[in-house]
């Protein structure tokens, strides 16, 4: 993280969706964020997609820096419309030229994923069978660091077990 690397934002989306950090390279700040967050039960993919998609405004980013969002979820649209909103939502994120990274574990839907990732989904999609396998997948060799470079991705992920493609 950085002023003239990389910098993140984290938007929570559960009964309703909102910006919780805007973009900063201040790791404290994310680290809060990520602490202040809490299952609520419901998940608003399609607002929270968009409300992501606001912290990549012009007005927000730096020229000629690349675009990345992440989804992360457990689960599959169930409050303000089902996973058509989220796909479509998704298209509006990459019309913007963002990447778009889809991961999910546990209830979430792997054709949903596919559907709402950039392209080509084998490798822009990820999804396991729970959290611990998540966490694995990022802590043991994942290319993910690698594809958010300005270098389009040479080949597809390769997960170092099997990921799940359907709820266990």
């Amino acid at each position: 993280l950085g002023a003239t690397t990389t910098r993140v934002s984290l938007t929570s989306f559960a009964a309703t969706s909102s910006v919780v950090s805007e973009l900063t390279y201040d790791s404290s700040q994310i680290d809060a964020a990520i602490a202040g967050l809490s299952a609520g039960g419901w998940t608003y993919l399609s607002g929270g997609l968009n409300a992501g998609l606001s912290t990549l405004a012009p007005a927000k980013v730096r020229a000629g820096a690349p675009h990345i969002m992440m989804v992360l979820t457990d689960g599959v649209q169930t409050i303000n419309g089902n996973d058509n909103d989220a796909i479509a939502a998704a298209a509006l994120v990459k019309a913007s030229g963002a990447l778009l990274f889809a991961v999910g574990f546990g209830g979430a839907d792997q054709d949903t994923l596919d559907a709402m990732a950039s392209s080509p989904s084998s490798t822009f999609a990820i999804k396991t069978r729970d959290l611990a396998a998540l966490q694995a997948y990022f802590t043991t060799g994942s290319r993910f660091c690698d594809l958010v470079s300005n270098q389009p991705p040479s080949a597809p992920l390769n997960a170092p077990y099997p990921l799940a493609t359907s709820p266990s």
